[in-house]
């Protein structure tokens, strides 16, 4: 994916090759020389909310009407 780039004299911007990165280019409209900025690693991929893990599963509730009566 080309990266975006500013020169920092003319203010004139574009996309330059992912191998120009960390490296000096030329301005095509002033000839000023500058670093391109080497892109922001990726974030992370989001974790699997599928994923199943080691622990055991929470003990069932007991339902609501197989609780005895309350005293009066």
């Amino acid at each position: 994916m080309p990266i975006l780039a500013a020169c920092p004299s003319c203010g004139k911007s574009g996309n330059v090759p992912d191998h120009a990165a960390g490296r000096s280019v030329k301005c095509p409209g002033c000839q000023t020389r500058f670093n391109v900025p080497t892109p922001a690693a990726p974030p992370p991929p989001p974790a699997d909310p599928f994923a199943f893990d080691d622990a055991p599963p929470p003990p069932a509730r007991a339902a609501a009407a197989s609780r005895p009566p309350a005293p009066a």
